[in-house]
């Protein structure tokens, strides 16, 4: 996990998790991938963590991707003292404007609904904010 300059979402104001259903679908039963996105911090980490990851060691961040969207935890410079930012961002996949995207990890199949899946990211959204966030 990595922390950016700025952004975050004041909770009441994050973008909207829940998606418009396609008429006559039922999303019950369409089975959800789950991947994990792995990033380089920067040109540093992009060098030294392929020497690191043998003696599993390395600095990385790491996005989730469900229903389409990636999904990761940081902090922001400027949320420190303001508990009311989200730090859960959501970016394109594999596209996080701060990392440098070095590979995914297939998690395999969800065992929940996309509503189930939903419920889940806004929970967080609430819950995590970015001012508890702590590199280590």
């Amino acid at each position: 996990p990595g922390e950016a300059s700025s952004g975050g979402y004041p909770q009441d104001e994050h973008p909207a998790v829940a998606r418009p259903e396609s008429e006559g679908l039922d999303h019950r039963n369409v089975r959800h991938e789950v991947l994990l996105h792995v990033y380089d911090l920067g040109p540093v980490t992009s060098t030294l963590n392929p020497l690191l990851v043998g003696a599993n060691l390395g600095a990385f961040h790491t996005g989730i991707e469900v229903l389409g969207e990636e999904w990761s935890y940081q902090g922001f410079h400027d949320a420190f003292d303001d508990p009311t930012i989200s730090g859960i961002v959501r970016n394109e996949p594999r596209n996080h404007p701060a990392y440098e995207y070095r590979e995914t990890v297939s998690l395999g199949i969800s065992p929940l609904d996309e509503d189930e899946i939903d419920d889940i990211l806004d929970k967080f959204v609430e819950e995590w904010s970015a001012n508890q966030y702590h590199l280590v």
